[in-house]
């Protein structure tokens, strides 16, 4: 049995053991539970801790559904990013990805770094892959100003915005582009012992 991963915030569950390809270049984030990498999960220990990740992908997936799951979870108490959504296939398996960034307060963003995030099911429905990767966005450098909102239409309506605008870049607006993600994502297979 794989081991389980620590436990990073306290609001964070404790993951079912996996496998996971830790990327360099992301200095100190090796042991957490988003650092930038690849994880593959056995679906049943996933569905057994969080139904709702599975059968929410699984919604995406086949088109009934539109809200994408962060799996590790994504430290924020809510959304300001969820943008750029593409159902994208890997060797043996299909997901999508999506872009997101949260945020503890009620402000703008703080920065334009936003997290690639890929969810997908292998074609045997043995395995969940998740794949997690950092994006520049510097189109919206305007918008992140770290300023605080001061109404509730206030801070809708700079979120409506910030996602409009990422929605309409095209790939190669992003550093790195979100076609090489994709094409990493495209190259994954997961193979059985």
């Amino acid at each position: 049995m794989l081991p389980k991963m620590a436990i990073q915030d306290p609001g964070d569950p404790e993951y079912p053991g996996h496998a996971r390809i830790l990327l360099t270049g992301y200095a100190g984030e090796d042991h957490s539970n988003i650092a930038p990498g690849i994880r593959v999960f056995r679906l049943i220990d996933v569905n057994a801790m969080a139904p709702a990740v599975v059968s929410g992908l699984r919604a995406v997936i086949a088109g009934t559904s539109e809200d994408h799951f962060d799996f590790p979870r994504i430290p924020a108490a809510g959304r300001t990013v969820d943008a750029q959504a593409q159902l994208v296939n890997f060797v043996n398996g299909k997901g999508y990805r999506f872009l997101v960034q949260g945020s503890y307060d009620a402000a703008a963003l703080r920065g334009t770094r936003l997290y690639y995030i890929y969810q997908g099911i292998t074609a045997n429905q043995k395995y969940l892959v998740t794949v997690v990767l950092e994006t520049d966005a510097p189109f919206i450098a305007d918008l992140a100003t770290g300023a605080p909102f001061t109404s509730g239409p206030e801070a809708d309506a700079y979120v409506k915005t910030l996602n409009a605008r990422i929605n309409s870049a095209q790939p190669g607006e992003f550093s790195p582009s979100l076609d090489t993600f994709d094409q990493l994502i495209q190259s994954l297979g997961v193979v059985e012992d």
